[in-house]
C-alpha cells in the first residue's frame, strides 16, 4: 500500500500501538483508512474508533469477502447500513473481465454455482479437477509441474487452502513438499538452524509483526541460502538475514491459508477444495478472487456447489450493532456520525 501510494501504511495493531504510545496522533485534517475492512471484528472497530478523535474514518472492503474472525459483525452491517454514507466500487481491477475470473466469482458472491472449464495448463480462467482427499496433493503436483512447462514461474502460483488439517491441509500440502525438495537434494539438503521442516529453497511465511526489520504477519518470502546458523531469504522482495532464533517466526508457505492470502494475489491460485465446517461461499469467493489470470479448483464438486448455494456463515451470526445503531438514529443520536465514519 505504500509503494502504491506514497502514503504511510501499518498494520491496526501497529497504529492502535502507536496512538496508545503517543507516536502515532491522528488530527482533525486526518483521513484514516482501513482497508480489508470486512475481517474487523466488534471490539477492534471499537478500538479504532475511540483513537479517531476529531480525524475521518474509511472504510474499504467487500461484504462477500471473509468475515471477522473474532465475535461481531461490522463491515456487513454497515454496508447494509442507509444512514452510512458508501460508494459501490464495481469495475474489477485485479482481473480483466477477458480471464473469465470476475464472471465466475460474481457467480459465487451471488449464489449461483458457475460453469467451470476443464484444466488444460496455462489458460485465463477458472478450472475444476474432481478428485478425493487423498488424491488431491498428487493433483496439485501434477498441476504445478504442468504450469512450469507452460511458463509460469514457480513464485507466480500460489497454493490457498481453507483448513490445516487433514490430508488435503495445509500442514500435508506444506509437509510433502518440503519431503519433495529434500529428497531431490538428497545429502545436499540444508536445513534452517533449529528447523528441520525447513531447508533451503522452500517458501516461507512470516508470522508475527517484526517493526524494526519491517518484516510483518503474513509476508512471504523463500529461503535462499543456509550457511550453519546464518540464513539468507528473500521476504517481501527484500533480502533479510536470519538467524536461529527466527525458526520460530516463520512457516511453510508452498500452500497458505485464504485468510493469510486476503489482501494479496498471485497470477495463478491453486484451490483444494473439500467438505468442513468453514467452508462457505466468502471462503471460496475469497480463494478464486486472489488470481489475476488463472484459478485451479481441486477437489470435491459437491462440496464447492453445497458451500456456494448455501448462504454464508456470517450472516447466521447474532449480532446486534445494526439494532443499535437504528434505535440509537430513532433517539435522535447517531451511532457512528456520517462525517466520521465512510465506507467504501
Amino acid at each position: 500500500m505504500s509503494e502504491s501510494t506514497g502514503r504511510r501504511a501499518m498494520t491496526v495493531a501497529r497504529y492502535l500501538a502507536g496512538v496508545k504510545d503517543g507516536s502515532v496522533a491522528p488530527g482533525p485534517d486526518t483521513i484514516l483508512i482501513v482497508d480489508e475492512a470486512s475481517m474487523i471484528d466488534l471490539p477492534m472497530l471499537w478500538r479504532i474508533v475511540r483513537s479517531l478523535g476529531d480525524a475521518s474514518l474509511m472504510l474499504v472492503g467487500d461484504p462477500a469477502q471473509l468475515p471477522p474472525i473474532g465475535f461481531g459483525l461490522t463491515f456487513h452491517v454497515l454496508a447494509d447500513d442507509d444512514t452510512t454514507p458508501k460508494t459501490v466500487l464495481d469495475r474489477v481491477m485485479r482481473q480483466s473481465a477477458e480471464s473469465g475470473i470476475p464472471a465466475v466469482a460474481e457467480a459465487i458472491r451471488s449464489g449461483a454455482c458457475p460453469a467451470l472449464a476443464r484444466f488444460d495448463g496455462k489458460a485465463d480462467g477458472v478450472s475444476f479437477i474432481a478428485c478425493d482427499a487423498e488424491a488431491a496433493f498428487d493433483e496439485i503436483h501434477k498441476i504445478g509441474a504442468r504450469l512450469r512447462v507452460d511458463g509460469v514461474a514457480r513464485d507466480d502460483m500460489q497454493i490457498v487452502a481453507p483448513v490445516k488439517a487433514g490430508v488435503a491441509g495445509i500442514e500435508a500440502i506444506n509437509r510433502r513438499f518440503h519431503n519433495l525438495r529434500v529428497e531431490a537434494r538428497r545429502n545436499a539438503a540444508r536445513f534452517f538452524p533449529g528447523r528441520s521442516g525447513v531447508a533451503e529453497g522452500d517458501p516461507i511465511i512470516w508470522t508475527r509483526n517484526d517493526y524494526e526489520r519491517g518484516l510483518m504477519n503474513g509476508s512471504l518470502g523463500r529461503i535462499e541460502t543456509v550457511d550453519g546458523n546464518d540464513v539468507r531469504a528473500v521476504i517481501d522482495g527484500a533480502r533479510v538475514a536470519l538467524g536461529p532464533l527466527d525458526g520460530e517466526m516463520i512457516d511453510l508457505s508452498y500452500a497458505i491459508s485464504v485468510h493469510k492470502s486476503q489482501g494479496s494475489q498471485w497470477p495463478v491460485v491453486i484451490v483444494p477444495l473439500f467438505r468442513s465446517r468453514i467452508l462457505d461461499r466468502t471462503l471460496v469467493y475469497t480463494a478464486v478472487t486472489r488470481a489475476a489470470s488463472q484459478v485451479v479448483l481441486v477437489g470435491d464438486r459437491d462440496a464447492f456447489e453445497r458451500a456456494i448455494k448455501s448462504p454464508p456463515n456470517a450472516l447466521l451470526r447474532e449480532v446486534t450493532l445494526g439494532a443499535r445503531m437504528s434505535a440509537l438514529t430513532e433517539a435522535g443520536g447517531v451511532a457512528m456520525s456520517s462525517d466520521r465514519v465512510g465506507q467504501l
